[in-house]
């Protein structure tokens, strides 16, 4: 006869294996194509060039790499596809056309017609709107930086060229000089 504490104990080993074979297949199924051709799953190739770009000002390529190296906008189709809800979808949507539409008011043009510099006018006018809630031109660009943020920091080339990858790190040394450590956040 089996106890509480045994039938507990064979629980939770058995819901950990589920959930791990279910939380690994969901992050290997947003591996992006690395191709340098991209077809968007879900967004039009206008809507993922739009995607693109607004990632890219948000996480721009200086001597580290930005939100295109890291192909945060393919993470980002790949995921909204397949794993949003329909009504989250379309929310996502009219949230990358919002960024359109506030380049149009403010310049005339489309965002992707923009240089850098008024790029960031857009985003800071996005910002400052006083409307509220989750539709609202702050909110959407504060979700869209979360969303851009997550993809380009869990994305291999952050993992590896500016992390300090070190897939086998060795022993563990709690109590070393935090000079010792080259100022490098570790990763693996």
């Amino acid at each position: 006869m089996m106890n509480r504490r045994e039938a507990i104990r064979n629980t939770s080993l058995f819901l950990g294996a589920v959930s791990m074979g279910v939380m690994t297949s969901q992050l290997a199924s947003c591996k992006v194509d690395p191709s340098t051709v991209w077809e968007p799953e879900f967004l039009t190739l206008k809507e993922g060039g739009l995607l693109s770009e607004i990632a890219e000002t948000i996480l721009p390529k200086t001597d580290t790499p930005g939100a295109k190296d890291a192909m945060v906008a393919r993470y980002l189709d790949t995921y909204a596809k397949r794993f949003l809800e329909p009504e989250e979808q379309t929310a996502f949507k009219k949230g990358l056309l919002l960024f359109d539409s506030t380049a149009m008011s403010l310049f005339d043009k489309d965002f992707v017609s923009l240089d850098n510099v008024k790029r960031g006018e857009v985003l800071q006018a996005m910002i400052d709107d006083p409307t509220k809630g989750d539709a609202s031109p702050s909110q959407v660009f504060f979700d869209m930086r979360s969303a851009v943020n997550e993809a380009f920091f869990t994305s291999e080339i952050v993992a590896t060229q500016i992390l300090d990858y070190n897939p086998i790190p060795g022993d563990y040394l709690g109590d070393i000089p935090i000079s010792d450590t080259k100022g490098l956040v570790y990763s693996g």
